[in-house]
């Protein structure tokens, strides 16, 4: 059956109507609406809110999951990470009990996104991955993010607009271009409400009076227009509230949020963290300091909330849990030798001519950054081999001790970067990887040639 959202918001009338309230009261009345949502699936209406979920991830930081009936299957989605490197490891259903994610999963290529079946689901979203969206999605289109958007265990609605359709993702309008996007709207109303009093008085001058039809339907059309210039007004004092208070239309809770375009009431896919490495920074070791949620602001990612297209994922894999959350730890690992090796090559290069002894950054941030020590532990026994061969004195010892470092390290960095290219789990983190993969092709080119000249 073809899914219908019914939109349960009671709109205020009138420009009096709206300043009786304050600022806070509206948020409050418009929150509250969205709530309600009701979604229909096969003859069976429920709140949006029952069919949504909190997760958990191995480092207890919160993300959402939502239950969907794919083509007759009950099952939960949600997306693979939490975080960079935190991987979701329960879901948290409305009782309060946290269930499990099974041994495994489905993945797609490149899409962080996991789902699993559960036959216990109750209320379930339809989601049809062959939907072609094309047709019906385009720039200014609300949509409904229902999620645990404040981090703190709950579930609430939020309203955005598309600002484009990708052909993987959707971009949503941040607070600055959200509330130029409205203002531009209630401008337009008021352009059309003006231009209905207009009408009105002409077929006034011609003698027609409020019984004739054309007169009552420009009546109807001014109520319509009326009611939506108030909800746009009152979403605009909504997204200003929530910039105050929290920064961000969305926080890092709100992936794996369902995403309902509201013109045709589908859901088109799932909200998620596009990731872009600070290259930079990395290469510079610019990011050290940074711990946290600091580590994407200021570190080593910039980040936007997308929307991916359940319409662009057309493949889907099984794979063990446990793949996926070594993997994760393998990227961890992978930026930080990364760092660390670009850093060291960038201070030899500083000290070219100077001095023949190797210069090496310090090696105790990667501890923040690394889970599996084995790794950071090769790196501390190549640094005490070199020492040891460097104490005997010889030139010849020297060149050595800097042509074994040399090779170490860059097989330290080939050993990562094989891990990562190997791995079944690659392919649910393709889009992330393949970057970090080819700088580490390229950073062991530079090692090579750098040993040569020694």
């Amino acid at each position: 059956m073809k899914t219908k959202l019914f939109l349960t918001l009671i709109f205020l009338f009138g420009i009096p109507l709206l300043n009786a309230f304050s600022q806070e009261d509206s948020v409050e009345q418009e929150n509250a609406s969205f709530n309600d949502y009701i979604f229909e699936s096969n003859g069976k209406s429920f709140k949006i809110k029952d069919a949504v979920f909190t997760t958990e991830g191995l480092l207890n930081s919160q993300s959402t999951a939502f239950a969907a009936n794919i083509n007759g299957n009950k099952c939960i989605i949600t997306n693979i990470r939490v975080s960079s490197s935190d991987i979701v490891n329960g879901v948290r259903l409305k009782n309060g009990e946290l269930l499990k994610i099974p041994l495994h999963i489905f993945v797609s290529p490149g899409a962080d996104i996991l789902f699993f079946k559960n036959l216990n689901i109750i209320e379930a979203i339809d989601v049809n991955f062959k939907d072609d969206l094309s047709e019906i999605l385009k720039e200014g289109d609300e949509v409904l993010v229902f999620g645990n958007h404040l981090g703190v265990g709950t579930l609430e609605a939020r309203i955005s607009c598309i600002d484009s359709v990708g052909v993987r993702e959707i971009n949503l309008k941040n607070f600055e271009t959200l509330d130029l996007y409205y203002h531009e709207k209630v401008n337009e109303l008021e352009g059309d409400l003006n231009e209905l009093n207009y009408k009105e008085m002409e077929l006034f001058n011609k003698g027609l009076d409020n019984s004739s039809p054309e007169i009552k339907k420009i009546k109807t059309d001014r109520i319509e227009l009326t009611k939506r210039r108030a909800q746009i007004r009152n979403m605009i004092y909504q997204i200003r509230n929530l910039k105050r208070k929290y920064g961000r239309m969305f926080s890092f809770s709100s992936i794996g949020s369902p995403v309902i375009h509201l013109k045709s009431g589908k859901c088109i896919g799932f909200l998620s963290l596009s990731y872009n490495y600070k290259w930079n920074n990395i290469e510079s070791g610019t990011f050290t300091a940074a711990t946290g949620a600091e580590a994407f602001d200021n570190g080593f990612f910039n980040f936007s909330f997308t929307v991916s297209r359940f319409d662009s994922l057309k493949r889907f894999s099984g794979i063990k849990l446990s793949e996926i959350k070594d993997y994760s730890r393998s990227m961890s690992e992978a930026v930080a030798v990364y760092s660390y090796a670009s850093l060291f090559l960038k201070n030899q290069k500083g000290r070219a001519g100077e001095i023949k002894q190797l210069s090496f950054p310090n090696i105790n941030y990667l501890e923040d950054f690394i889970v599996e020590k084995d790794f950071l532990k090769q790196l501390y026994e190549a640094q005490v081999r070199y020492s040891r061969r460097l104490g005997k004195g010889t030139e010849e010892a020297m060149k050595n001790s800097i042509i074994e470092y040399y090779s170490n390290l860059r097989s330290i960095i080939f050993g990562l970067r094989s891990r990562l290219k190997n791995s079944k789990a690659y392919v649910a983190f393709k889009n992330d990887a393949d970057p970090l993969i080819r700088r580490m092709e390229s950073l062991e080119k530079d090692l090579d040639m750098v040993k040569r000249s020694n």
